[in-house]
């Protein structure tokens, strides 16, 4: 594992965290995180009133003349009208030579895991949702907000962007890979990190699972070799206008502009442009897809014991479909005997009247106790929480080898609820 180096002497945080629920903001905050081996120099600055959250990455630097930490602050809240809250790419602090970091993290700690625990507790105690974070930053750090945004269904807004490490420099991966990953070629990192390295692949997998971010793709048609290596690939992978504008699936949006600056942030013309234009529609579109009606999906429920589904975001309510069979001495159709139900980690309990659909009533024996389903029982997951996760301990099935599961053990027959 690479050690880690000291920050600048004169970096004075308020606060240093080792965990990210005691995470306090005020006015104006200057904090550090340790999150397993990586330390993330946070600095975060209020807007009253603001109902939105920028979260502005840096992770490149001047190796001879820029100390860590270093922020990509040179906006202000007045200007994007909003909160913003600057990150320093925990990279960085692992080799001195080191000039940008693309928040890979290390071998061990992926940095984007990090990154997104902080911005959604901050998030969180400002009474912000996803569809009010807005991770933004140029060049390599313009990977780990493109991630963050992807991974938690937010907003990226991608400034000349490094977009996937097969296609970067070689001499920068090859520092990165060596010090960080001690991997041999830029081939060797992205198959075995591809969600760090790889935007496309990353964006595939969220898809997948229902996640429907929004990236915005702002490239200088000057920056040469980022526009053809970076942004024309990524524009053909994607549908994507060159010239700017949608991809079909209004997911993704590209802006060009044309400046002398060539590899660097935006001017402050461009980001006058990203707030005017681009970022009021994403905003809007993201609310709109948050307040539309929630699915339903279906889990199978096919065995015994203790089953775990992660549960796609834009998901209300999970069905629970099993095989069903009837009994001579029971007036009911059975499906499976739910025993236990948790949602994000935490018990819901059986006798819970939400679970009302399906379900049959509450019935125990001894310490014991369960609920039969019809076959077709929903769980409302977004009533107990997040609702990312669901765990099911199904103790019987009905159908299981066609006699009477627990026989001896059953209430008599009650009227089946909902």
């Amino acid at each position: 594992m690479p050690q880690r180096m000291p920050t600048n002497p004169e970096w004075i945080p308020g606060r240093r965290y080792t965990r990210v629920e005691d995470i306090e903001v005020g006015r104006l905050t200057d904090f550090e995180l340790t999150y397993g081996d990586l330390l993330f120099a946070c600095r975060f600055q209020a807007r009253r009133g603001a109902d939105r959250i920028f979260v502005m990455l840096r992770s490149s630097r001047n190796a001879s003349f820029a100390p860590i930490p270093v922020f990509y602050d040179d906006c202000t809240p007045e200007e994007m009208n909003g909160h913003i809250l600057h990150l320093c790419d925990p990279t960085l602090f692992f080799d001195e030579e080191l000039e940008a970091g693309a928040f890979y993290g290390t071998r061990e700690h992926d940095a984007v895991s990090g990154l997104i625990k902080i911005v959604e507790k901050i998030a969180s105690l400002l009474g912000l949702d996803r569809t009010r974070i807005v991770y933004w930053a140029p060049s390599a750090a313009a990977m780990g907000a493109a991630m963050a945004a992807i991974r938690s269904g937010a907003i990226g807004v991608l400034v000349n962007p490094f977009l996937d490490a097969i296609n970067m420099n070689r001499s920068y991966v090859a520092r990165t890979i060596a010090a960080i990953f001690g991997a041999t070629s830029a081939q060797e990192l992205a198959a075995g990190f591809p969600m760090r390295t790889r935007v496309a692949v990353a964006l595939a997998a969220a898809q997948a699972l229902g996640i429907r971010p929004k990236l915005l793709i702002v490239q200088n048609t000057m920056d040469l070799w980022f526009f053809r290596r970076q942004f024309v690939q990524f524009c053909h992978q994607h549908s994507l206008p060159l010239r700017g504008g949608w991809d079909s699936a209004r997911e993704i949006m590209s802006m060009i502009y044309s400046d002398r600056s060539g590899h660097a942030p935006e001017t402050p013309e461009v980001r006058a442009r990203i707030l005017r234009e681009a970022l009021p529609q994403m905003i809007e579109e993201m609310s709109a897809s948050a307040s539309a009606p929630k699915a339903v999906i279906e889990v199978n429920l096919s065995t015994t014991g203790r089953i775990v589904y992660s549960v796609p975001p834009g998901v209300s309510a999970v069905r629970l479909v099993s095989d069903v069979a009837t009994y001579a001495h029971d007036a009911r159709t059975l499906g499976a005997a739910i025993a236990a139900i948790r949602v994000d980690g935490e018990t819901v309990s059986l006798a819970d009247p939400s679970l009302h659909r399906g379900f049959y009533d509450l019935e125990r024996e001894g310490a014991r106790t369960w609920r039969w389903t019809d076959g077709n029982a929903e769980v409302p997951v977004l009533e107990y929480g997040k609702g990312k996760s669901l765990e099911i301990e199904v103790a019987a099935l009905a159908s299981d080898d066609g006699s009477d599961p627990w026989s001896h053990e059953l209430s008599p027959p009650s009227s089946k609820a909902g």
